[in-house]
């Protein structure tokens, strides 16, 4: 690790003192020293041009040249984002874009929220089903005849009926990408 990255870690992060790593005694009872600190923005210090450099040679390391100048715009957002209206090079419908999302920070459109929701809704059915298939792993086996200690058939054939529902799943990727 170079002595220019530990310098910008200990300017971002503070350097840990004896106090913080005190005994289990002393934390569970005293706030870290750390709870109420603001970390730095790693961006800090680094001048404009120095930024605006970084900012596209990022772009073109990553074969996003098309998009340097809204990267670059975005790099000095993100250095100093209290300080987005002193920017020259943001358009004012950026800078307004800027000011709702300050004053509204949760509004986001109705098909984010609907993704969320059928997101979760898939996370849990797949949840239970795992769950059906790890208990059902117990006794359905044998109750069909498939015991895989006997052959080596019934072995494969259980596998394949423990991932029955990921196959599936791949199945209807591939299929909805063509």
């Amino acid at each position: 690790m170079s002595a220019e990255h530990l310098s910008v870690e200990k300017r971002a992060f503070g350097s840990v003192s004896s106090a913080s790593t005190g005994g289990a005694s002393e934390q569970s009872g005293a706030k870290s020293e750390y709870s109420s600190t603001k970390l730095l923005s790693p961006l800090d210090g680094i001048s404009q041009e120095d930024l605006l450099i970084e900012a596209e040679q990022f772009a073109f390391l990553n074969g996003l040249e098309d998009h340097k100048e809204i990267i670059k715009r975005g790099a000095l957002v993100a250095q100093n984002p209290k300080a987005f209206e002193k920017c020259s090079l943001l358009s004012e419908d950026e800078k307004e874009a800027l000011r709702r999302e300050r004053a509204h920070p949760w509004t986001q459109p109705f098909k984010m929220y609907y993704l969320v929701v059928i997101c979760s809704l898939a996370a849990a059915v797949q949840g239970m089903d795992e769950s059906v298939i790890n208990g059902a792993n117990l006794f359905f086996p044998t109750q069909f005849g498939i015991n895989p200690e006997s052959s080596r058939r019934n072995q494969w054939l259980l596998g394949l009926v423990n991932a029955a529902p990921y196959v599936r799943c791949v199945r209807s990727a591939v299929v909805s990408c063509n």
